[in-house]
């Protein structure tokens, strides 16, 4: 019989895999990028053949290779800077770290999660000057189990809506979604948020609302 994991060993474990699927995530933007780099370097190659063969190449065909190379030259930085931020959130165990700033970025490394289920991630855009001293890689990591519940449970076409406030002396994520419901991989994300929550200092809830959908709050000390 297999031993059960201790709390330690579970957050090591789940830690390495969830920058195993945020790095893999990346990865293939990163190859979606190279790839279309690729078609259009391609399609340069033709028109400089072409233009050795006497044919004159009209100025705007020109223009859209050139801004749409300068484009995904742009996606890749954006792509490469996001994972940055996300790599050096595992640097100091503890540090005073934005809330606003954390969502925007936990939201940004999993649109693509998203897209692939078509569904529509949105973050508020109001958001309070909350400033929160924790573990910001466990942060992250709890923000996104939040996220990946609501999308196992969403459908195609979908809205999970992510806000944070401040209540109290906590600052709380909001994580709402039309519908959370159980099943095993669901469930297995809860019981790892809820073990992440109580290593921050913090709390997990589930809850139903008739008018807005469900909502999972997550709630972390300020200090």
């Amino acid at each position: 019989m297999k031993d059960t994991p201790r709390p330690e060993q579970e957050l090591r474990r789940s830690g390495l895999a969830f920058f195993g699927r945020i790095t893999a995530a990346v990865s293939h933007d990163l190859n979606n990028v190279l790839s279309t780099v690729g078609e259009l370097s391609g399609l340069l190659q033709d028109f400089i053949q072409d233009g050795r063969q006497g044919s004159r190449i009209p100025p705007e065909k020109l223009e859209r290779v050139a801004g749409s190379l300068a484009a995904q030259v742009q996606r890749g930085a954006e792509i490469v800077r996001h994972l940055n931020r996300f790599a050096h959130s595992a640097d100091d165990p503890t540090r005073t770290v934005d809330l606003a700033g954390q969502l925007q970025a936990v939201a940004q490394l999993a649109r693509s999660f998203a897209a692939r289920r078509q569904i529509l991630l949105q973050t508020q855009s109001d958001f309070e000057a909350i400033s929160l001293r924790t573990d910001p890689f466990l942060f992250q990591q709890a923000v996104f189990l939040c996220i990946d519940a609501a999308l196992l449970s969403g459908e195609r076409g979908d809205t999970i809506a992510i806000s944070g406030r401040g209540h109290d002396a906590d600052a709380e994520v909001i994580v709402t979604a039309r519908s959370i419901t159980s099943s095993e991989e669901v469930d297995a994300r809860l019981s790892l948020l809820t073990l992440i929550a109580t290593e921050l200092g913090g709390t997990i809830a589930h809850r139903r609302d008739e008018a807005d959908g469900h909502h999972l709050i997550l709630a972390i000390p300020r200090e």
